[in-house]
């Protein structure tokens, strides 16, 4: 898969928010000297994976701060008690449902980091006792 092709299969919302909350994304936008000149010493076969193990990671954490989102509702609990919720995030239409990093953080805080100043939640780790006490892996 090029480069291209992998932004395009990013969620562009994700992509937007990230760019909002200025998250800089390995490939897009701008690159200082030094980055470029590392850049262009690795083979394209290392610099495709660096840029996809670097978006991978990154994009499995999804931005969920409070403070990112609005029209907050409760819809729900996991299993473990963790609250569910229904929300927009500020100025897009779509609703979504999902975890609220700040709950998470309570009960989970390996699944939560600080992503220039806003918290995202890997959604993975973060349902994992949950998925337990459901009795699924």
């Amino acid at each position: 898969m090029a480069l291209a092709q992998l932004a395009q299969s990013i969620p562009a919302q994700n992509l937007q928010l990230l760019a909002q909350i200025g998250v800089p994304i390995a490939g897009l936008g701008s690159q200082t000297n030094s980055t470029m000149q590392g850049t262009q010493q690795q083979s394209g076969t290392q610099q495709f994976g660096s840029i996809a193990t670097g978006i991978g990671n990154l994009l499995k954490f999804v931005p969920s701060d409070t403070r990112l989102k609005e029209d907050i509702a409760p819809v729900g609990a996991l299993f473990d008690g963790t609250p569910v919720y229904g929300y927009r995030y500020k100025g897009a239409p779509a609703y979504h449902i999902g975890l609220l990093a700040q709950d998470v953080e309570k009960t989970a805080p390996h699944a939560v980091i600080e992503i220039s100043g806003y918290k995202a939640v890997d959604y993975r780790a973060a349902t994992e006792a949950s998925r337990r006490m459901n009795g699924a892996a």
